[in-house]
């Protein structure tokens, strides 16, 4: 089953040494470089900016505030964008704004309290989607990168590193994950 990773996370080559990836092999450190740019160049586009009001009355608007930015990730062409829940609870308005800078009103469509992760709806189609691929076989080592919004000028930051633990994650308050893909690459947002 194919699923993206996380909001931000997603798998680089496993390097060079480990050699058939995207369909052809990679004969040197530069290939293996050249195609995780490659794969950086398309994982940008659809990574988004959400920015989203929160009523000061609501009750996570003490703990998180009432104006929250965060970052998304486009996963299908009719305009669907996965984030993580904590920035849209409670949220009165959401704006998204793409690669390009156009920004749309968004809907927040579903929210899974269990792991974290909400979705979003825009209205326009036709975006492009993150490639996805599973996470069956990625392990501790494997390299990894981030991509996340920067909040700046619609701006996109990125972050390398390797994958340290593929395993069950708890984030108390929050949510708890039977299986979280944790790295050393920073959230570079």
């Amino acid at each position: 089953k194919k699923m993206p990773l996380s909001c931000s996370l997603y798998p680089g080559l496993h390097s060079y040494r480990q050699g058939l990836r995207f369909g052809r092999i990679l004969q040197s450190k530069e290939d293996s470089v050249n195609a995780s740019v490659k794969l950086i160049e398309q994982v940008i586009p659809s990574t988004v900016t959400i920015r989203v009001t929160v009523p000061s009355h609501h009750k996570s608007a003490q703990l998180l505030g009432t104006e929250r930015m965060g970052s998304g990730a486009v996963i299908d062409t009719d305009g669907y964008i996965l984030t993580v829940n904590y920035i849209v609870i409670g949220a009165s308005s959401v704006r998204v704004s793409m690669a390009d800078n156009t920004q749309f009103d968004a809907e927040v469509v579903a929210q899974d309290f269990a792991s974290g992760i909400a979705v979003l709806k825009v209205s326009k189609t036709g975006f492009p989607p993150l490639p996805l691929q599973s996470s069956a076989g990625l392990r501790t080592g494997d390299e990894v990168f981030l991509v996340a919004s920067s909040g700046e000028e619609n701006g996109r930051r990125i972050d390398g590193g390797g994958l340290t633990s593929v395993s069950h994650f708890d984030a108390y308050w929050e949510y708890s994950l039977e299986r979280a893909l944790t790295s050393t690459a920073m959230n570079p947002g």
